[in-house]
């Protein structure tokens, strides 16, 4: 991976030998090729106009003409990776496969966000084309939107799922767009001879960069959260390794871009300072500003969680688990609607998983929950995007009370109903107790 990096200088994510396969023919020339009329239009005008003329005269002053490739696919080692978006020498390269790729994920995890359904079938996606062998499923990884199940005019059908998935696709690709612009401003000199402490210092610096000139346009990058959670997805993480010296050994030594809980927390401090500045564009400032820091704490929920051991053991196992058919089965979820729940703690639930950190801001996800009561007895599942958890528990006096399992962590909680909003809330804590974790707060 290291080798493969020094080749082709600043990249925003470097394939990793994890990938199961070349994804270079996920999509065909001819796709790719209309898809490129479509998309560099745009992607150029935001490049001319947001990063480029983002620029104060001083910096433009300090560099040589920049320029951007749009090639239909990654160049060299990059040519299969389908998230690869790198710079070198004065050129910012944003391969169509790489937009594409990024643009049906987006597409999708706005389809099942508008339809109440379950995120995790983007993310096991994700997860089965690291870790699977292609020969299991079939002989190849079908493209995002045939895997899951989701139709590619989706967008056309319902308006909110056409504004989420735009408004993640194109503040997603101008950061990206500014982020190695940032490499290239700051003269980094690619990874050759460079120890891995200072490459991710450069991508640190890159990354900040990038928030400054989003900052100038006053435009939320609200794309960023999906994002760093795909790029996620395909970096090594600890249980790759054969113990924590190994990973702790990668990261001192050869990785130039993981996605450690440093770096997004760093990226989170960085949004939640003074984050009205991202929406200076917007009518309602203010909301704009609170978009923000829901922005900043879901990419410090990615680096808490995804650095967690018990939790990459079980992302990991999940995604050995996952098949074709499986990513579709939401189409056979069973989802309660509110109507059809006749009883308390029983049905489909979506809200908030608030994790407690101390001495820190809590964090918020997204999270569902999906109980199923006979009598007074209560099992069920819940997510918060990373892999499900198990539920156990029995109603007592108009409550809940609940053991979790999720991996190898578990504890106890307990919910009570909310009838002003037809749902449930209620702490939940680790091991023995029942309130030192966080907080659901979940809805029909």
């Amino acid at each position: 991976m290291k080798k493969a990096a020094a080749l082709l200088g600043l990249l925003l994510i470097a394939p990793t030998d994890l990938t199961a396969a070349d994804l270079s023919t996920l999509y065909s020339d001819e796709l790719l090729t209309e898809r490129k009329e479509r998309y560099e239009p745009s992607i150029r005008w935001n490049f001319d106009n947001l990063v480029i003329g983002s620029l104060t005269p001083a910096e433009r002053a300090e560099l040589e003409p920049v320029t951007l490739a749009l090639p239909l696919r990654g160049e060299g080692a990059f040519r299969g990776h389908p998230l690869a978006f790198y710079a070198g020498g004065t050129t910012i390269t944003v391969p169509i496969m790489s937009v594409k790729f990024f643009d049906d994920l987006t597409l999708a995890w706005a389809y099942f966000w508008a339809n109440g359904l379950s995120l995790e079938p983007v993310t096991d996606y994700l997860g089965m084309i690291k870790y699977r062998d292609p020969a299991e499923i079939g002989g190849h990884f079908p493209p995002p939107l045939e895997a899951l199940g989701v139709a590619p005019d989706a967008w056309k059908t319902d308006q909110a799922v056409d504004d989420v998935s735009q408004k993640a696709l194109k503040s997603a690709l101008v950061w990206i767009m500014a982020h190695e612009f940032g490499h290239i401003y700051h003269r980094h000199q690619g990874y050759v001879g460079v120890s891995a402490e200072q490459a991710q210092n450069n991508e640190a610096e890159a990354d900040r960069f990038a928030n400054k000139i989003m900052r100038r346009i006053g435009v939320a990058p609200m794309g960023m959260a999906q994002f760093f959670m795909m790029m996620a997805h395909f970096d090594p993480s600890p249980v790759d390794f054969k113990d924590r010296a190994a990973w702790e050994a990668y990261l001192a030594n050869e990785a130039t871009h993981p996605v450690t809980g440093l770096r997004m927390a760093a990226m989170a401090d960085d949004l939640m300072r003074a984050p009205e500045d991202f929406a200076a564009t917007e009518a309602d400032q203010a909301a704009g500003a609170e978009r923000i820091k829901y922005v900043a704490q879901q990419i410090r929920g990615i680096g808490d969680f995804l650095m967690d051991l018990d939790i990459q053991k079980s992302i990991a196992a999940k995604a050995l688990a996952t098949d074709l058919s499986s990513l579709q089965r939401w189409k056979k979820s069973g989802r309660v609607a509110p109507a059809a729940a006749e009883m308390a703690f029983d049905g489909y639930y979506t809200g908030t998983y608030v994790h407690d950190l101390p001495g820190e801001a809590s964090e918020q996800l997204d999270a569902e929950m999906h109980l199923s009561r006979e009598g007074d007895y209560v099992t069920g599942r819940f997510s918060f995007g990373l892999g499900e958890g198990k539920i156990n528990g029995i109603v007592q006096s108009d409550a809940l009370f609940y053991e979790w399992a999720w991996g190898t962590a578990h504890g106890r909680g307990q919910l009570v109903v909310d009838p002003s909003a037809d749902g449930l809330e209620g702490p939940w804590g680790y091991g023995d107790s029942s309130d030192n974790g966080g907080t659901w707060r979940v809805q029909h």
